[in-house]
């Protein structure tokens, strides 16, 4: 796999979380509770890694790839460190939730591996169905 498409897939995933999240019916203190914070950031992240696979220079889609994956491994340790105690929710997160530490986790192990075993993108690919008249 290419590493504009699993951008574009990873994407449409964590948009497709964002959306689900907002339904999700449970309440504060359950083992997985999303709060407005929580799904607006999946929505964000979701928009903007779509659109660095789609239209970004595919030599800063490897780089921006491992940023994210930095990103939610940090969100995961951060979690993951104050877990049980009384912690910050960043405006964003609920890091006291452990069901959400360790799906940022699992999401920034699967960008940090994408990083490293997807192929990289043409840098100038011809679009399909189109020919180039060089004279």
């Amino acid at each position: 796999m290419r590493i504009g498409q699993f951008l574009k897939l990873a994407g449409i995933l964590l948009l497709i979380w964002g959306i689900v999240s907002w339904f999700l019916p449970f309440e504060d203190h359950q083992s997985f509770y999303t709060d407005t914070g929580y799904n607006v950031f999946f929505l964000c992240i979701g928009v903007l890694v779509t659109w660095i696979g789609t239209t970004w220079n595919p030599e800063l889609r490897r780089i921006w790839t491992v940023y994210l994956a930095a990103l939610f491994l940090l969100l995961a340790l951060i979690g993951l460190v104050v877990a049980g105690r009384d912690a910050p929710n960043l405006w964003v997160m609920n890091l006291e939730n452990p069901v959400d530490n360790v799906i940022h986790l699992v999401v920034g192990l699967v960008f940090l591996a994408a990083s490293i075993y997807c192929k990289p993108d043409a840098v100038y690919a011809e679009p399909p169905g189109t020919t180039m008249n060089v004279r």
